[in-house]
């Protein structure tokens, strides 16, 4: 039947899992509301950042046109990127009109790292602060870009990584802007102007923005990366980063091993990707961490409400318990005992249960006396049936053996084996305890072998290799002989018979655990599925009532759970294991060592 739970512990039961429900859902919904909102306050965010990002990005490209502006509109450039100079001063003249006249958005460059190429139709090149450059040398006339914007003088050329045209440039990336310079007067176009822009005219726009879990990239429309805050990635391809940019962002996604919220916006003045990549487990675990000092919060209150409330409920139920304690005492061995007096604290109910029961108690204990006198007479009726049964089984294979050698004229051999027969009886008739430590019971299955070696010469090896620290454990007698007899009789053929039987003892959790094994000619297996029971077999006319004899007196001392597993194939040997707990008795000095042999060792 199974056990009901107390009053007290299904009262308090209920009052835990009740908070704990409680507590539990409201967690759950604070870290969703929570995780969500900041989510949506991160995105939102980072959404005004890129935006803000994006129109400086816009500013400054609207200040680049302006200055392309005011360069086609400028007569000194003009004049120098048509006229023809009449000699090398008059060149130097106008080179000097065009640096005065760009000189006024010298300050501007400066800041803004920026560079302005101009090429004439005559041929002259002006290229910002540094010397003049021969643009025909560096193939810039040829590039795609630059013959792009040729073909339509309102169009913009870009190219998006391209290195400088100098020694101190050379390793920079740059953003080339080309234009034609048109003339509207007499609508022709007398040169070209390229701007040169440089990485950092972008990175410098969120250098103040940066935080150590947010990353900006400048994507150029195939993948690569033009800018961005971790400076190797400079120049790599990222497609993953360009479909994030591209898809818009605004969710939760895995990006380069990592939760991630990227968020992009798209420049179509200079056609590039502004993206922003924030990592979310930095906020997440600064949320976490938000979350669980109000949790921890939480549960200290609730444990010092569920804590007054254990106290209340126990002051109620203790007296019920201490009526149920002493009823269920009268069901257990030693455990009858008359209940003390409940005391004020209890109820009215309780009160009266303790009477009704007073009432009966003397009853009871007679009854239960009784019944437990009856119980250990009848147990140990069976255990002395169970040994004078497994007695006269042993002395008549014993004997058996004797006969034998006194046939063949051994004297010798029935002096030493009355002997060993004389030690065993011994132990086995003369000492009344029911089990013995089990150096003594190695002891017994030595004298055992010595019997059968006397018959059968050095045919049959036996070998023990047990823990030295189960020889004082407390075994019932005869445990191991008649597992070896069977193994002796049933396990090897013929009237020489060969073989070895192996013993192994160890201590766990506990529990000792033995195994004797031997490599004979094992049991069929419609014989080992009845061998512990207590008959014979009419078939081959072997009777195991050794093994039967030792699995039940194992299992009437230590409980239905413990006794012997036997395991065998027809050809390979049987196996069997033997369970017995350690009871925890006086300890008895150790006999032999953990590792001895016998029978021809």
């Amino acid at each position: 039947m199974k056990r009901r739970r107390s009053i007290f512990f299904q009262i308090v039961s209920i009052v835990i899992l009740s908070s704990v429900l409680l507590l539990s859902f409201f967690s759950v919904y604070s870290m969703t509301l929570f995780s969500g909102n900041t989510v949506s306050l991160v995105d939102q965010s980072n959404r005004r950042t890129v935006e803000q990002l994006n129109n400086s990005v816009d500013t400054f490209y609207q200040q680049l046109v302006y200055i392309i502006i005011q360069l086609s509109s400028s007569f000194p450039l003009k004049e120098y990127l048509v006229n023809e100079p009449e000699d090398q001063f008059d060149y130097y003249q106008m080179q000097r009109g065009a640096a005065d006249f760009l000189q006024s958005y010298n300050g501007f460059f400066n800041y803004a790292d920026v560079d302005i190429i101009l090429y004439g139709k005559n041929g002259c090149t002006y290229y910002t602060y540094e010397s003049t450059l021969h643009l025909e040398e560096t193939g810039l006339l040829e590039e795609a870009f630059i013959l792009e914007a040729a073909k339509s003088r309102r169009s913009l050329g870009l190219d998006y990584f391209h290195a400088g045209f100098t020694d101190t440039t050379r390793d920079t990336s740059y953003l080339l802007m080309a234009k034609p310079l048109f003339d509207p007067y007499r609508e022709n176009v007398y040169g070209l102007a390229v701007i040169m822009i440089s990485e950092s005219c972008f990175s410098d726009l969120f250098s103040n923005l940066h935080r150590d879990n947010s990353r900006f990239t400048v994507l150029t429309p195939e993948g690569r990366i033009f800018s961005d805050t971790d400076r190797s990635k400079i120049g790599t391809w990222d497609s993953g980063l360009l479909e994030l940019a591209e898809a818009g962002g605004g969710r939760l996604v895995e990006y380069e091993g990592a939760s991630s919220m990227p968020v992009a916006a798209h420049n179509s003045y200079f056609d590039l990707w502004i993206v922003q990549t924030t990592d979310y487990s930095v906020i997440s675990d600064t949320v976490r961490a938000a979350i669980f000092s109000q949790l921890a919060f939480s549960v200290l209150v609730l444990l010092a409400v569920v804590l007054l409330l254990v106290l209340a409920i126990r002051r109620i139920t203790r007296p019920i318990q201490q009526l149920a304690a002493a009823m269920r005492g009268i069901t257990r061995h030693g455990a009858l005992q008359k209940p003390p007096e409940l005391g004020p604290s209890g109820c009215a109910e309780t009160a009266d249960l303790e009477e009704a029961f007073s009432a009966m108690f003397d009853e009871l204990e007679r009854y239960i006396g009784n019944l437990l006198a009856e119980q250990n007479a009848r147990r140990a009726a069976e255990l002395s049936a169970l040994q004078a049964q497994i007695n006269p089984h042993f002395m008549q294979n014993t004997l058996s053996g004797i006969r034998h050698l006194s046939a063949a004229g051994r004297r010798d051999d029935v002096l030493a084996s009355v002997s060993a027969l004389s030690g065993i009886l011994r132990m086995t008739i003369s000492d009344v305890r029911e089990c013995i430590p089990l150096g003594d019971e190695l002891g017994l299955l030595d004298d055992y072998f010595k019997i059968q070696r006397m018959r059968y010469g050095d045919g049959i090896r036996l070998t023990t290799h047990v823990d030295e620290r189960c020889l004082s454990v407390p075994v019932p007698k005869l445990l191991l002989q008649p597992l070896a007899e069977n193994a002796i009789f049933h396990g090897f053929s013929g009237n020489t018979p060969r073989g070895s039987i192996t013993v192994y003892g160890a201590l766990q959790n506990g529990v000792l655990h033995m195994e004797v094994i031997d490599n004979g000619a094992g049991i069929a297996p419609e014989t080992l599925e009845h061998i512990l029971e207590k008959k014979t077999d009419n078939r081959t006319g072997m009777s195991h009532i050794g093994i039967s004899n030792v699995h039940e007196r194992i299992r009437l001392i230590y409980g239905p759970e413990y006794g012997l597993e036997i395991v065998s194939r027809l050809g390979e040997g049987t196996q069997v294991l033997v369970r017995i707990p350690v009871t925890g008795g006086k300890e008895v000095p150790p006999h032999g060592t953990p590792d001895q042999t016998a029978g021809g060792g």
